[in-house]
């Protein structure tokens, strides 16, 4: 027997149907006794049925098992591990496998799976979410949007290095360009003087979807010549910036750029176009490690900067050409904390791989809402070890929760996004309370992954299946949490089942169930006698909590 659900945040149902529907769930399962002895049972009889027939995701988007059997899987497979509480979701990134050029964009599950690609004859790119449904995917000389619920795509003709920031409101985007300048009269310290010097640097550009530059910053306005490390450019340049993250915080309107060869970040006001200050080699503030004591820098040729709170940062520390230890191989998944009256900085949190992770180039970090730190070191060989690009997870402590990796030294994994297809929602415990006390739930929400702006979508709460409030929700930026705070009224005597359901601007949902005992105990509440009422009302509270357990185990297939 077949029983097919469509559930939404809209559906309401009767206490009619509530209860044919749970004769019907309990009828179909072997233990179909009318006094279902525990909520375990109850989950066995509704796992028996979603076993039968999967279920689908919200909105439009199609049945990710079906997208697993058509996305055809790669010969290699990447190696999973599962080892402790993961933050569950997809994994973005673009793929390079040197014998078949060129690279596409994957989705993968947390097991590896391929559950769609976007494929494209364009080398060397890079992708992130911007909304629910789109991505924004950046090649060699190209930029495109990617709805991954309908599978269309839109062409702009402009492009970014390294990294781009995207303004939903102003419909501009931030993006990274280099530019050459020839000096015959600069003299290098320590260089032999020759008749031209060629110094590449990069200039911020603000792209309007027209291709126009309608803002602009050099960064020879405020990098002097001789900065230079010394290093060049693959064409023999001086290469005095490469600037690899410009990160653009929207709403405060500050541009943070990360200058890779500088071994420097700056602040930068978009509105005037000031630089504020740098962090590190050249920059402004007194640094320390994270045992307070004082250094000269921090990191050495970083990657991927985002700011994660109003004062804290994340990077990728390559640790390539240390100036400290020329020999120190070991990249860092790195957040910094800063104090901008005291001009202070300090590592606040960081995990250090060993010489098997050593990544010199590349590489990806982000802070997920439950504490992990996500962290791609993308490179195609590694120290000691034939693994190629490797995905790990780490958890407050420093433990592995998860690593994903590929073999062979063919393979190459510039950065990498972790997200959710809906947004995510606390479990608060249940609650018992006496008879005559307030009644207080908290739940908290993030979006579903880590945007730049904060992002609007709505909320419903429902008490035994009635919907008693409703409005919107304002998703905090950086994968922050929003607190949603219900101060009930006073209940009379019984069992009460609280369910919220969060919405983003999609319309894709996830939801929670709080339980509320009032003046009794849960064994009190399911040792009523056996009367006719009482089993209606068995049935009634049942067929709530099926309805319930089966969106949230829905929920969980999607991820």
């Amino acid at each position: 027997m077949e029983i097919i659900f469509s559930l939404n945040q809209d559906s309401h149902w009767s206490y009619s149907q509530i209860v044919v529907i749970t004769l019907l769930i309990l009828s179909s399962c072997q233990s179909g006794s009318l006094l279902v002895n525990s909520i375990h049972n109850m989950d066995n009889c509704i796992l028996q049925l979603q076993n039968t027939k999967g279920f689908s995701n919200n909105s439009n988007n199609t049945a990710i098992s079906k997208k697993i059997a058509e996305v055809k899987q790669p010969e290699q497979e990447p190696f999973v591990n599962h080892l402790g509480e993961v933050f569950e979701g997809f994994n973005l990134f673009q793929f390079r496998d040197l014998d078949n050029p060129p690279p596409n964009f994957k989705i993968t599950d947390m097991d590896g799976r391929i559950i769609d690609e976007f494929q494209i004859d364009k080398t060397d790119g890079y992708g992130v979410p911007i909304n629910s449904t789109t991505f924004l995917l950046v090649f060699e000389n190209s930029t495109y949007f990617w709805n991954i619920e309908t599978g269309r795509n839109q062409l702009f003709d402009f492009s970014s290095h390294h990294d781009i920031s995207y303004n939903p409101m102003t419909k501009t985007f931030m993006t990274l360009e280099t530019y050459t300048i020839i000096n015959p009269y600069v003299t290098i310290p320590g260089q032999i003087l020759i008749d031209t010097y060629a110094f590449d640097y990069d200039a911020i550009r603000e792209i309007n979807m027209d291709g126009d530059v309608i803002w602009e910053l050099n960064s020879s306005s405020f990098v002097p010549y001789d900065w230079w490390s010394g290093e060049l450019t693959t064409t023999g340049n001086m290469d005095v910036t490469h600037s690899n993250s410009v990160f653009w915080d929207i709403e405060d309107d500050m541009i943070y750029l990360n200058i890779r060869n500088l071994n420097t970040f700056f602040k930068i006001d978009h509105k005037t176009g000031e630089v504020l200050w740098g962090l590190g080699e050249h920059g402004d503030f007194t640094l320390f490690d994270h045992y307070g004591i004082q250094r000269q820098n921090l990191f050495y040729h970083s990657h991927a900067l985002k700011k994660v709170d109003n004062s804290t940062f994340i990077l990728f520390d390559n640790d390539y050409l240390n100036k400290t230890n020329a020999n120190n191989h070991r990249s860092r998944l790195l957040e910094i904390t800063i104090n901008e009256t005291t001009m202070t900085a300090n590592i606040s949190w960081v995990w250090t791989g060993v010489d098997e992770y050593y990544s010199a180039y590349w590489g990806d970090v982000d802070r997920l809402p439950n504490g992990n730190r996500f962290g791609a070191f993308g490179t195609q060989t590694h120290p000691g070890t034939d693994i190629g690009p490797r995905f790990v997870e780490v958890n407050e402590a420093g433990e592995i929760v998860w690593e994903m990796y590929y073999k062979g030294g063919k393979y190459g994994i510039y950065r990498a996004e972790r997200y959710r297809q809906s947004p995510i929602l606390s479990t608060p415990e249940d609650k018992m309370t006496a008879i005559g006390d307030p009644i207080r739930i908290t739940w908290q929400t993030w979006y579903n992954f880590r945007s730049k702006i904060t992002m609007k979508g709505s909320y419903k709460l429902y008490r035994d299946g009635n919907a008693i409030n409703d409005g919107e929700v304002v998703f905090d930026k950086f994968w922050r949490p929003t607190n949603l705070t219900f101060d009930l009224n006073s209940l009379e005597q019984g069992k009460y089942i609280f369910t919220l359901v969060v919405a983003d601007e999609g319309g894709h949902t996830a939801e929670d169930t709080v339980i509320v005992y009032v003046g009794i105990s849960p064994s009190e509440a399911t040792s009523n006698s056996v009367t006719i009422p009482s089993i209606v009302s068995l049935l009634l509270g049942l067929g709530i909590m099926i309805i319930t357990r089966i969106k949230k185990r829905k929920l969980k297939s999607e991820l």
